[in-house]
Protein backbone atom coordinates (compact mmCIF):
# COMPACT_ATOMS: atom_id res chain seq x y z
CA UNK A 1 0.00 0.00 0.00
CA UNK A 2 1.22 3.45 -0.91
CA UNK A 3 0.13 6.73 -2.41
CA UNK A 4 -0.39 7.01 -6.17
CA UNK A 5 2.79 9.11 -6.44
CA UNK A 6 4.73 6.53 -4.42
CA UNK A 7 3.50 3.69 -6.62
CA UNK A 8 4.38 5.67 -9.77
CA UNK A 9 7.92 6.25 -8.56
CA UNK A 10 8.41 2.66 -7.48
CA UNK A 11 6.90 0.79 -10.45
CA UNK A 12 6.58 2.95 -13.57
CA UNK A 13 7.58 6.60 -13.50
CA UNK A 14 5.75 9.89 -13.37
CA UNK A 15 5.24 10.14 -17.14
CA UNK A 16 4.55 7.88 -20.09
CA UNK A 17 5.44 8.48 -23.71
CA UNK A 18 3.39 6.53 -26.25
CA UNK A 19 4.27 6.18 -29.93
CA UNK A 20 3.83 3.92 -32.95
CA UNK A 21 7.11 2.33 -34.04
CA UNK A 22 8.10 2.83 -37.68
CA UNK A 23 6.97 -0.09 -39.82
CA UNK A 24 4.59 -1.41 -37.16
CA UNK A 25 1.04 -2.50 -37.88
CA UNK A 26 -1.65 0.11 -37.50
CA UNK A 27 -2.79 0.36 -33.89
CA UNK A 28 0.50 -0.99 -32.50
CA UNK A 29 2.01 1.26 -29.86
CA UNK A 30 5.01 1.25 -27.57
CA UNK A 31 5.07 2.93 -24.18
CA UNK A 32 8.10 4.30 -22.38
CA UNK A 33 7.94 5.30 -18.71
CA UNK A 34 10.16 7.84 -17.00
CA UNK A 35 10.40 10.60 -14.43
CA UNK A 36 11.58 13.55 -16.54
CA UNK A 37 9.14 14.47 -19.30
CA UNK A 38 11.51 16.91 -21.02
CA UNK A 39 14.31 14.34 -21.12
CA UNK A 40 11.89 11.76 -22.52
CA UNK A 41 10.84 14.15 -25.29
CA UNK A 42 14.48 14.84 -26.19
CA UNK A 43 15.31 11.13 -26.26
CA UNK A 44 12.25 10.37 -28.42
CA UNK A 45 13.37 12.99 -30.92
CA UNK A 46 16.93 11.61 -30.83
CA UNK A 47 15.49 8.18 -31.65
CA UNK A 48 13.71 9.65 -34.67
CA UNK A 49 10.21 9.30 -33.23
CA UNK A 50 8.18 11.99 -34.99
CA UNK A 51 4.74 11.55 -33.47
CA UNK A 52 4.13 10.69 -29.86
CA UNK A 53 2.05 11.65 -26.86
CA UNK A 54 3.24 12.21 -23.34
CA UNK A 55 1.06 12.21 -20.27
CA UNK A 56 1.07 11.66 -16.54
CA UNK A 57 1.19 7.98 -15.58
CA UNK A 58 -2.16 6.74 -14.29
CA UNK A 59 -2.84 4.25 -11.53
CA UNK A 60 -4.00 1.85 -14.26
CA UNK A 61 -0.58 2.18 -15.96
CA UNK A 62 1.10 1.30 -12.67
CA UNK A 63 -1.18 -1.71 -12.20
CA UNK A 64 -0.58 -3.01 -15.74
CA UNK A 65 3.17 -2.59 -15.31
CA UNK A 66 3.11 -4.53 -12.03
CA UNK A 67 1.10 -7.43 -13.44
CA UNK A 68 3.16 -7.52 -16.62
CA UNK A 69 0.56 -6.62 -19.23
CA UNK A 70 2.53 -3.75 -20.70
CA UNK A 71 6.03 -3.62 -22.08
CA UNK A 72 7.64 -0.97 -19.94
CA UNK A 73 10.85 0.64 -21.03
CA UNK A 74 12.14 2.70 -18.09
CA UNK A 75 14.19 5.82 -18.81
Amino acid sequence: MDTVDGLRSLHAGDFKLTYTPMGAERGTTETIFGDDDQKMIEQARDMGIGEFSISKTSLEDVYLTIVGHKDAIPW
